[in-house]
């Protein structure tokens, strides 16, 4: 396949060179596959989430395949957990979920569990939470 090569311009960060396969500039415009391009960092924060913030950088414990799997999925799911209050917290207050913090989510996440305070505080389940209430008090700046 051949690497197209696009300009785009974009006043506020400067100009790109966009190298593609996608050919079809109508269908596939230069300001969207670079939007796109941004977007994909998400995930790959994600990763970086598990993998640093949530193992220090640490490998598995697990030797077992069934062990390992069962550790992937624990991982996940507090992810996920974390994230979810994240989204309620960002949801219910309008702001961009890019400036969320999920350091500060994790952190406020195993302070709640260590202490075992305001996990659950009423018969009514808040939503937002103590998680959601630090991770609005500690925006990232916008990207």
């Amino acid at each position: 396949m051949r690497d197209h090569h696009r300009h785009h311009h974009r006043p506020d960060t400067g100009i790109y060179r966009l190298a593609t396969t996608l050919l079809d500039h109508r269908r596939h415009t230069a300001s969207g596959l670079v939007t796109l391009y941004h977007e994909r960092w998400e995930i790959e924060s994600a990763f970086f989430a598990i993998k640093k913030s949530m193992l220090g950088r640490r490998v598995l414990r697990s030797h077992h395949p069934s062990a390992i799997a069962q550790e992937i999925y624990a991982l996940l799911t507090t992810y996920q957990a974390i994230r979810i209050a994240i989204t309620e917290a960002i949801t219910a207050s309008g702001i961009d979920p890019d400036r969320a913090s999920f350091s500060f989510a994790l952190q406020t996440a195993r302070d709640q569990l260590i202490h075992a305070a305001d996990v659950i505080a009423d018969t009514v389940i808040d939503l937002i939470g103590t998680i959601g209430r630090t991770v609005l008090d500690q925006l990232m700046p916008n990207r």
